[in-house]
């Protein structure tokens, strides 16, 4: 059972993290479920203190619940997004990459069903490291996420704010794109799209990819409590 100081009621998240906050009924008129068949999101798994650390408006995180499909069988994978969307909404840049090499991600992963924290912006590593230096975080608070997770989250943010997230540059995501690449998937939202394509790691001309931490659930900030992973 979760320590009662790692979760936070979302009625006090969303007056900590304000706009960059939004609520399952939000989330919900863009895709639909019945609300009474869904559990896990009565509590927030982050602390006051960790989301008071995400609020501050050099280093903004969103806070958002994540539904795995609209409906009773929809699931919410990339590829349902982009036939979900296009062409009414331009929110995909293009799709070339994805036709060619058909990574199986794009039609297999879903969202966890739960609350995420996610910085609003790709950071450098370096940028990381500083919210951890001055927060008494470790970087092991934070993960990065599967692509559908950031796809999923910039939609939502789109729909309800009417806001473009992620952006700072290319960053990279948790799936492998192409084994016979041997190349990684990266995500970059810069000119207000989503364009999934891939980096390889081998390739000395390509700068590395940024990142879009994610925060681990329950974490308390961690350094603080004592509570060491």
């Amino acid at each position: 059972m979760p320590d009662a100081k790692n979760l936070t009621t979302p009625e006090v998240a969303a007056k900590i993290l304000g706009k960059n906050f939004i609520s399952l009924d939000e989330a919900l008129k863009i895709f639909p479920n019945k609300k009474s068949e869904l559990t896990g999101y009565d509590l927030v798994p982050f602390s006051q203190e960790a989301l008071y650390h995400c609020s501050e408006e050099k280093n903004p995180f969103i806070l958002i619940p994540a539904l795995p499909k609209c409906g009773k069988s929809l699931m919410l994978t990339v590829n349902e997004f982009h036939k979900m969307v296009y062409p009414k909404y331009d929110f995909f840049a293009s799709w070339t990459d994805i036709h060619v090499h058909q990574p199986p991600f794009i039609y297999k992963s879903v969202c966890e069903p739960r609350w995420y924290l996610i910085s609003k912006k790709a950071m450098e590593a370096g940028e990381k490291r500083r919210f951890c230096a001055e927060h008494e975080w470790s970087e092991r608070d934070f993960e990065i996420e599967h692509a559908v997770v950031y796809v999923y989250a910039w939609i939502l943010f789109k729909m309800v704010r009417n806001e473009n997230i992620f952006l700072g540059g290319t960053f990279e995501c948790l799936d492998t794109f192409s084994r016979a690449l041997s190349s990684l998937t990266v995500i970059d939202c810069q000119m207000g799209k989503i364009h999934i394509g891939h980096w390889r790691p081998s390739n000395p001309k390509l700068p590395d990819p940024l990142v879009v931490p994610s925060v681990e659930p329950y974490t308390p900030n961690s350094r603080v409590n004592g509570n060491a992973k």
